[in-house]
């Protein structure tokens, strides 16, 4: 009787060598599904970067985003400071008056922003913050009682981005209380005011005032009374008046370093000054 027999069964009876069926492993198996997986998982990826694109840059969390526009002004301050009436002539003790505005979209914040000065040529002689009162300033400053000089007041306003804007006005004569020169306007009679810088190397500028109209000679001496330079001889206007001297004599020839004296004579009135030399 025959009987059925497997193939490994006959293949034994013929003294083949059985085959034995070999086991997928798990890690067969894995590397099988692994570009199904990494196909599966680009698709995903892909499919949420276009939904992220389409709804706009809310989606921060895959590192979409938008920031403020930072803002910028290179724009400085409009500073408006009030003229002097024109060759102000002011004792000590007396007051001026200074007014200004200022105005910005981004304004200073702190005192040093609002600075103004009353200055001595370059030098401060008075100064105060305007922070408080930055859109429209008044300032009633009393001179100081001091011998002839020109004074000038600088007003600075600087924005919160560090825009600056300078203003400063024209320079105003100072005389001692004593001279009886007026608060403003004209004196009662001639004032030689002296000459600015004082020391000099070489040139400097000497200023008079007049009354009325009326004829005026200006000159320079020497220390031993020798006249140096005849800086002006004619007739002028009431008011202030400037004369520059360039150091030489009536020659052209440049003067030694030393201590002049300048002379106004002006109808029955005569005024002397000292004037320096630095060479």
């Amino acid at each position: 009787m025959n009987h059925l027999r497997s193939p490994g069964q006959q293949r034994r009876r013929r003294g083949l060598p059985v085959r034995r069926p070999v086991a997928t492993s798990a890690a067969a198996a894995a590397f099988e599904t692994a570009p199904f997986a990494a196909y599966l998982a680009a698709t995903l990826l892909a499919v949420t970067i276009i939904l992220a694109l389409a709804t706009g840059p809310a989606h921060a969390a895959i590192g979409i985003g938008t920031s403020p526009a930072a803002t910028v002004d290179t724009v400085r301050p409009v500073l408006n400071l009030d003229a002097l009436p024109e060759h102000l002539l002011v004792a000590g003790g007396q007051n001026v008056t200074f007014h200004w505005t200022s105005s910005d979209d981004h304004p200073g914040t702190t005192a040093a922003d609002f600075t103004a000065q009353v200055r001595d040529g370059a030098t401060p002689l008075a100064a105060i913050d305007y922070l408080a009162t930055a859109d429209d300033t008044t300032w009633d400053y009393q001179v100081p009682d001091i011998s002839s000089g020109y004074l000038n007041v600088l007003v600075t306003c600087r924005d919160a981005f560090g825009n600056t804007t300078t203003a400063q006005s024209a320079e105003f004569s100072v005389v001692l209380s004593t001279s009886d020169v007026p608060v403003a306007g004209l004196p009662d009679r001639p004032v030689l005011e002296g000459n600015q810088p004082n020391p000099c190397n070489p040139g400097t500028t000497v200023r008079f005032s007049l009354p009325e109209a009326q004829t005026a000679v200006l000159e320079l001496y020497a220390a031993n009374g020798a006249r140096v330079r005849r800086l002006v001889d004619g007739g002028f206007e009431a008011g202030q008046h400037e004369v520059f001297w360039d150091g030489r004599d009536d020659h052209g020839r440049a003067v030694a370093s030393g201590t002049y004296l300048l002379r106004l004579t002006a109808g029955n009135v005569q005024q002397a000054r000292k004037l320096a030399l630095v060479r």
